[in-house]
């Protein structure tokens, strides 16, 4: 089966600078999924890193994407 590794960032901010988002503080931790996973499978495995209750709180999920060559 093949997996992917992801990291999980939680508890933090995202910060937009120079018009570059990051994210800066929390915690993170990282998980490794299956290709197959589905988006909900995905969700209570993060749900369950933060251990918050889904009745409680939503999850957003974003990522962020190395810029490999700058912008004109």
């Amino acid at each position: 089966m093949d997996t992917v590794g992801i990291l999980v960032c939680y508890n933090g901010n995202w910060v937009k600078k120079d018009n570059i988002e990051s994210y800066e503080g929390g915690e993170a931790k990282g998980i490794i999924v299956s290709w197959n996973v589905t988006f909900s499978e995905l969700v209570e495995r993060i749900y369950k890193i933060m251990d918050a209750e889904p009745t409680k709180y939503s999850v957003t999920l974003k990522y962020s994407v190395p810029m490999l060559w700058p912008l004109k």
